[in-house]
């Protein structure tokens, strides 16, 4: 009885959100058929394109360059005075090349093709990750990842934060079934967005995990070689220059901590808070690492927490982590609440159902309230968890009134006297 009446509420709620929901994919399918009338319309690809465009040309020394860029981007960008900025790695470039060889138009639909596969990669992981639970409740959790809103939005961009969810979900999965040299081959694509991969690295190099790190980072050298030799040594300072900037530039778009502190402190110049993020994002690790402490194995009761938690300290430690970005932190909760108890299931479901609602409202409360509430979401979630941990550390160090054994003698005659 109780899970229908659940079930029945999240329908009741799914008819109040269908128009949204509808309104969110209508965006993409309209972008897919050719529409280009808002600013957002197939804008990341038109970054994507261009690289491709330069590499093929054999221009690398150019991915960092505005200018050439620009006459690449700016017929294919609605509502912008200037060309965006490319700010993934070298080697990234190389796989838009054989997108550059289609024109821009049919480029964009065989890269939403592309994204299309990943979204049902994605949707197999994490049903495989659900597995303890019965189907029902599998399928609402699918449903939940499909109309979260930075997927539809992702799509309409013409981003590739599919490729981060694949990659953080297919790492997961193959880390708790012990093949761990695996899980670093899926951590690779991941480089794409390297700075979200410095965490992890560090973790696991903290709990000796060498088997993942033995097939993670040759696979992040190579990365390294082809990017220095496409690029050069000027190019990677460039490059280094390049990304310092955009975090401090649009960190009023972002959902890191600089994310965080941008709207409230300084809407009118956000690169003056990002670093008064890192003595945050500090503070989160450490949290985390409370977490991860003593002796960590994937296949444990506890490491779907720990990876959670991990996962939502690196969204907020990340500088330059977008709305998109942020369907990387569906698997690891669809882990928590296949795993969990059942209170503590109908807990994390709960959390899940909040976070689900408050990034419907996209950049409103940012923009338009001064407060980016997504990123107080996510530190409120991470605050509970290692609250729990610390809660859970000390009652478990506390001598119970009822293990009479477990205490001084002392105290124990005393208890019998009573």
């Amino acid at each position: 009885m109780r899970t229908w009446l659940i079930l029945a509420g999240l329908a009741v709620f799914g008819a109040y959100m269908s128009a949204s929901i509808f309104g969110w994919w209508a965006q993409p399918i309209a972008a897919f058929f050719g529409r280009r009338e808002f600013w957002w319309d197939a804008e990341d690809f038109a970054v994507f394109y261009a690289a491709g465009t330069l590499v093929a040309r054999g221009d690398f020394g150019d991915l960092y360059n505005a200018n050439a860029h620009a006459g690449i981007q700016m017929p294919l960008l609605v509502g912008h005075d200037e060309p965006l900025g490319f700010y993934n790695p070298a080697f990234f470039a190389l796989l838009f090349v054989p997108f550059s060889w289609l024109p821009a138009e049919d480029a964009y639909r065989a890269w939403t093709g592309v994204n299309v596969l990943l979204i049902a990669v994605v949707c197999a992981l994490l049903w495989r990750i659900a597995a303890p639970l019965d189907t029902v409740w599998r399928v609402v959790l699918i449903v939940a990842f499909l109309t979260m809103y930075p997927l539809p939005f992702g799509l309409r961009l013409g981003q590739f934060s599919l490729i981060l969810a694949a990659s953080w979900a297919g790492a997961y999965v193959l880390l708790r079934e012990g093949r761990d040299r695996a899980a670093g081959f899926a951590l690779a694509p991941m480089l794409i967005k390297p700075e979200l991969l410095i965490p992890i690295t560090i973790f696991l190099a903290w709990k000796r995990q060498w088997d993942v790190l033995r097939t993670l980072l040759p696979v992040a050298a190579a990365a390294v070689v082809i990017s220095v030799a496409m690029i050069g040594p000027v190019g990677v300072w460039d490059y280094t220059l390049h990304i310092a900037d955009a975090a401090g530039e649009g960190a009023g778009n972002m959902y890191g901590w600089n994310g965080f502190l941008a709207p409230l402190f300084a809407p009118g110049d956000p690169g003056s808070m990002t670093p008064y993020a890192l003595p945050l994002a500090l503070i989160t690790f450490s949290g985390t690492a409370f977490l991860w402490r003593g002796a960590v194995s994937a296949t444990s009761s506890a490491f779907p927490v720990q990876w959670l938690a991990l996962t939502l300290a690196t969204a907020l430690w990340d500088a330059h982590i977008y709305m998109q970005d942020l369907i990387i932190i569906a698997p690891a909760a669809v882990a928590v609440v296949a795993t969990a108890t059942e209170w503590r299931r109908t807990l994390a479901g709960a959390a899940i159902f909040v976070g689900w609602f408050i990034i419907g409202y996209g950049s409103t409360p940012s923009a338009q309230w001064g407060f980016n509430l997504f990123t107080a979401y996510l530190a409120a979630c991470l605050t509970a968890i290692v609250a729990w941990e610390v809660g859970a550390a000390i009652r478990a160090r506390t001598p119970s009134a009822t293990n009479i054994d477990a205490v001084p003698p002392s105290i124990a005659l005393e208890r019998r006297a009573a």
